[in-house]
């Protein structure tokens, strides 16, 4: 054989395999180079994770990231508010496309979330703007706002489908729920909606909301998934941990938040479960699911310290994102956050579950799922 051409062969099958490691590293981009300024409101991030969805993946992994600043000051409108929701693009490797600046009133209550068809819906208060791929406005739609109250008590729930998603508007009277179309923000469906229950997440043909605990079993928690505006399809009800639970399929959710385990429930049977160290550990109440519902990802942080007697909070020492394979509760990723102080914090998985997006603190940390890329 010729040795040159061996060597020559022998190179590219080297560039090849290095071009695949760097497509599969995490990647981390640094969203202050463009505009990103840490909230001055930052002490009430707990109100912000209530009400924003800072980030989304599409099919392809194109990401989109969202941020609020303070652009403008003066005397503000409701046609010009002082502050700006930047919505900035990018691909699955942390490479730019755009971005677009929309005016909004809130800190907090804004949020964008990637269709099916690559178009990007966004949340600025009580407006809602969907944006086409190319990032031209295809249809608009006000929500009302909440008389003598701070929040605009609205919640945006994406079918895992992305043909639509259901507004959630909790308030002290007169709550409701309804589906709306996502090509053009019209509602496919709505009905009133106990004010005493709450809605944790959507399948594409369910909801699941969660009850208040009984007066002769305060203790017990019970969630319900059924028909939107129809019948129910099963309950589960436990002590103990978990808080927050999400909808996988319209079978199965995962059951976490506000304790030390996670667990997957297929109807009103724990299939797999896993608990971390009850002394230090909190699952969070975010937890989200891949579209196809093979893969769902939480975040775990980790305090110390503190003293109830003393009423001294403990301290937060560490985060770490963890994408679990439903079926089996087998890790694919854990991932560290590197700024676990973090007061503007949110990730999200493609529909297909191989990219794992993290904003946190103005980076982007783009991360490969095992065994997916």
């Amino acid at each position: 054989m010729n040795r040159p051409l061996v060597g020559t062969a022998c190179s590219l099958c080297i560039i090849v395999a290095c071009l695949q490691m760097s497509a599969q590293a995490p990647q981390r981009v640094d969203l202050r180079e463009l505009g990103y300024k840490t909230p001055e409101d930052s002490s009430s991030h707990f109100q912000r994770q209530l009400s924003s969805q800072l980030i989304s993946v599409t099919n392809l992994g194109e990401i989109a990231v969202g941020f609020v600043t303070r652009d403008r000051t003066g005397l503000a409108t409701r046609e010009l508010p002082p502050l700006s929701f930047h919505v900035v693009r990018f691909t699955r490797s942390g490479k730019f496309i755009s971005q677009l600046t929309i005016p909004t009133p809130s800190w907090h209550e804004n949020a964008l979330f990637y269709g099916s068809h690559n178009t990007l819906l966004i949340r600025t208060g009580t407006k809602l703007i969907l944006l086409s791929p190319n990032m031209e406005r295809v249809a608009e739609r006000e929500l009302s706002a909440t008389r003598d109250s701070v929040l605009m008590n609205w919640k945006i729930y994406p079918l895992p489908n992305r043909t639509g998603f259901v507004l959630y508007n909790y308030r002290e009277s007169n709550t409701s729920i309804a589906l709306l179309n996502w090509d053009d923000l019209k509602p496919i469906r709505e009905c009133p909606f106990s004010q005493y229950d709450q809605v944790l997440s959507v399948s594409n043909n369910d909801i699941l909301s969660f009850h208040p605990s009984r007066a002769d079993a305060p203790l017990r928690r019970a969630i319900e998934a059924g028909e939107l505006c129809g019948r129910s399809q099963f309950s589960y009800s436990w002590e103990g941990d978990g808080a927050a639970a999400t909808l996988i399929d319209d079978d199965s959710l995962v059951l976490g938040g506000g304790g030390s385990s996670v667990r997957l429930v297929v109807r009103d049977k724990v299939r797999w479960a896993e608990a971390f160290d009850k002394n230090s550990d909190v699952v969070s109440d975010n937890i989200k699911a891949s579209a196809d519902a093979h893969f769902v990802v939480i975040a775990v942080k980790k305090f110390a310290g503190g003293s109830r007697f003393l009423d001294i909070p403990r301290k937060l020492k560490a985060v770490r994102i963890i994408v679990y394979e439903v079926k089996t509760g087998e890790k694919a990723s854990e991932v560290p956050l590197q700024s676990p102080s973090a007061s503007e914090f949110d990730f999200a998985l493609s529909p297909a579950g191989d990219v794992l997006a993290i904003v946190s603190d103005g980076f982007l940390e783009i991360v490969p799922v095992k065994g997916q890329f």
